[in-house]
């Protein structure tokens, strides 16, 4: 009985130890990589990579080819570029990109000209903005169902520009504060519980991470409210429920004293308590959040350009207390991190930049197990809404046994009795249908459709 024990706890040791796989390229010629993000820039249900690549003054994205492959393609030039941020900006249905250029004081967009991923000449949204360092956030700031563009930088001062047309006709800078110096983050959440987004940044000075309430819910903001500080400036923010209690959290990052801590929204209406740390030996370049072991709470993932570690902190109990770091790499520094699901098997993947090599790689998640549930929320469809064929991706199609189309009215429209990755939709009505899709054991998930 006790070698039995033994072993079953060794076994579970190299369960967590084997968590992530070793890294896998994305690319190795991303010339002074300085931010990364993720979107599905083509509409082909896979997560792409936008970056900004700071020496190699581009803008560029890399086609997610089902995780096997990434094809780099540039979409614009712009002097040292800083960071990217991708929404849809246009209200057409897919995805555009933001980008900043920091000698050149620029704001641009590129419109994604046929939901494919072919951009068009950069569009100036400013000419004047803050820099250096300065932050791009996209958001509905105004509620009135487009989205805007909030900046930030090491000037005092936050503003934004609003897309006066929702096609992406952006107006001039309105000042949102001028007394929160080097905002090198921002955030938007419901901070106090009231229906609107609220704005969080960092700063300098003995309390270095604020709040501001948004007070009419249209991009009318109040004074500042302070949420924590440790005397140095906080360099990431980041914002999330991490006790489980329904309101948000806010975690912030210290560089110079190699720490990062979490403060808890204590009411839900703003009132923040004393710091939590999370680790007094990290000191994170790039911080992203996600449930990478699937408990239903919300993890950590760092990575460091001081440091050749990529790590993982989880959330032990849901509430709020993390473990020790679990290493993923300890090879390679990495300046920008992401939680994306890269493989579309329906666990979170981790992404690591690093500005120093010019590499960007992925890490695939291996502890979470494959199985018939989770392989439904896998299931991609595109085009959405479509002319004439929908496209069916699954990260196990092999687990999916039935599908079935039905009209608004409940009449069936379609039915096959095996997983198909293609219905031709041509001659069907312009309308809205529901699509069925079930496993081997009987589960089921629904999409609505829309022909066009």
């Amino acid at each position: 009985m006790k070698t039995l024990f033994l072993f079953i706890c060794l076994i579970q040791t190299i369960i967590v130890s084997a968590q992530f796989s070793d890294s896998k390229p994305i690319t190795t010629t991303a010339d002074g990589v300085r931010w990364v993000a993720n979107a599905d820039i083509d509409g082909d249900g896979y997560q792409d990579i936008i970056t900004a690549n700071r020496f190699g003054s581009d803008v560029s994205w890399y086609k997610n080819n089902e995780s096997i492959s990434f094809n780099e393609i540039q979409i614009g030039v712009l002097n040292q570029t800083s960071m990217v941020a991708t929404g849809d900006l246009d209200g057409d249905g897919d995805v555009d990109i933001i980008a900043s250029s920091i000698p050149d004081h620029l704001i641009v967009w590129y419109e994604n000209l046929d939901g494919e991923g072919n951009f068009g000449s950069r569009i100036i949204i400013s000419n004047t903005a803050l820099s250096p360092f300065f932050f791009l956030l996209i958001e509905d700031i105004d509620a009135d169902g487009d989205l805007d563009i909030m900046s930030s930088g090491d000037a005092s001062r936050i503003e934004w520009y609003e897309n006066l047309d929702s096609q992406a006709t952006f107006g001039s800078a309105i000042i949102i504060d001028s007394t929160i110096s080097s905002s090198r983050s921002l955030i938007m959440e419901d901070i106090d519980s009231d229906g609107d987004l609220d704005l969080v940044s960092d700063s300098t000075g003995k309390v270095n991470i604020y709040w501001l309430e948004n007070n009419d819910g249209f991009g009318n903001f109040g004074i500042k409210n302070a949420i924590g500080g440790n005397g140095l400036a906080a360099s990431r923010i980041r914002a999330a429920d991490f006790d489980g209690d329904g309101d948000i959290d806010i975690l912030g990052v210290y560089l110079a004293l190699d720490k990062f801590v979490w403060y808890e929204n204590i009411d839900g209406l703003g009132n923040f308590g004393d710091e939590k740390i999370i680790s007094s030996t990290d000191n994170p370049s790039g911080v992203a959040l996600a449930d990478f072991d699937n408990d239903n709470d919300v993890d950590i993932l760092t990575s460091s350009v001081n440091s050749p570690t990529l790590k993982w902190y989880e959330n032990l109990n849901g509430l709020g207390s993390f473990g020790d770091q679990q290493e993923i790499e300890t090879e390679f520094a990495g300046s920008k991190c992401l939680a994306v699901d890269i493989d579309n098997d329906g666990d979170i993947d981790a992404v690591r930049a690093s500005q120093n090599d010019d590499t960007i790689v992925w890490y695939e998640n291996l502890l979470i197990l494959n199985n018939p549930e989770k392989q439904l929320n896998t299931i991609k469809i595109h085009p959405n809404p479509a002319d004439t064929a929908l496209f069916i991706k699954s990260g196990d199609s092999d687990t999916l046994a039935q599908m079935n189309v039905t009209s608004i009215l409940g009449n069936n429209i379609w039915h096959s009795k095996t997983f198909q990755h293609k219905i031709d939709i041509e001659n069907w009505a312009s309308s809205i249908y529901f699509l069925e899709i079930k496993n081997n054991t009987g589960q089921k998930k629904v999409f609505k459709i829309v022909k066009k």
